[in-house]
């Protein structure tokens, strides 16, 4: 595994806080400390420095001591607040001072002048960009977190997958950060052993009290389609964590409901 490939999967794991595989991605930099020593860091630039980066993504690769941020895109120099997030986003200005990484407005620009010194990719960025900005990072021959949703158009995914079967050394990770829950990992390990013999039937139910997320305007991303997004709201910011965390257990097909209900 390479040093950015590493990082990014172990970025995705902060961001879950998931210390077992965690522990395993150590366990194997010990068995195979000969395949790759001395041990560089990685060099990871951050596309999309709204709510969710700055909440999780950012604090949690300058912690690490295996990565380094080396760059930062974003095209405003106020981010929006949406992720995790409730409050006031720092400028971008801001950001450039604490992390130490220069700031660029476009993907384009930042590979244009600093390809050779990159890693990897973590893209944080809108829906509707994932794909153009995930092809682009796998175009250049780099290593790819993407954020949740994957895309939000089905041939969109598709254009993603096949570019990351065509390029076996790269990674392509989805940042399903619910999949690396201690409850889910040992359900998965649970059905992994047979100890619940052959799953013929899964029902699910996901309930967060996320209303915020998707209300106002600093949330339109997730609540205004635009490009290819169609529909809006729950389904993309909460149910693609179910439906990535059941669907290799699920038969042959899935039947989804949603509903949006108010307390009172």
């Amino acid at each position: 595994m390479s040093d950015g490939r590493r990082a990014l999967l172990a970025a995705a794991v902060a961001a879950a806080g998931a210390t077992a595989v965690a522990l395993w991605l150590a366990r194997r930099r010990v068995a195979h400390k000969s395949a790759y020593s001395p041990v560089r860091r990685a060099r990871i630039a951050v596309v999309g420095c709204g709510g969710w980066s700055q909440g999780w993504h950012l604090p949690n690769l300058a912690n690490r001591s295996d990565a380094t941020i080396v760059a930062l895109v974003e095209p405003s120099d106020a981010p929006g607040s949406g992720g995790c997030m409730t409050g006031r986003c720092e400028a971008t200005s801001e950001l450039v001072k604490k992390y130490g990484a220069p700031r660029y407005h476009s993907l384009e620009a930042l590979l244009a002048e600093k390809r050779d010194e990159l890693d990897g990719v973590l893209v944080a960025a809108p829906h509707t960009l994932h794909c153009s900005l995930g092809l682009a990072v796998l175009r250049a021959g780099l290593h790819l977190l993407l954020e949740k949703p994957m895309t939000t158009d089905v041939n969109e995914a598709r254009a993603l997958f096949d570019a990351a079967a065509g390029a076996p050394g790269q990674a392509l990770i989805l940042n399903n950060t619910a999949n690396w829950q201690p409850g889910c990992i040992e359900a998965r390990n649970l059905i992994a052993e047979g100890r619940l013999g052959t799953v013929r039937h899964v029902s699910c139910l996901f309930a967060a009290p996320l209303g915020w997320l998707f209300e106002g305007e600093a949330h339109v991303g997730w609540s205004k389609p635009s490009g290819t997004m169609m529909g809006n709201g729950f389904g993309w910011g909460q149910l693609s964590h179910t439906l990535a965390w059941v669907r290799p257990y699920c038969p042959a097909f899935v039947l989804r409901h949603c509903s949006h209900l108010h307390a009172h």
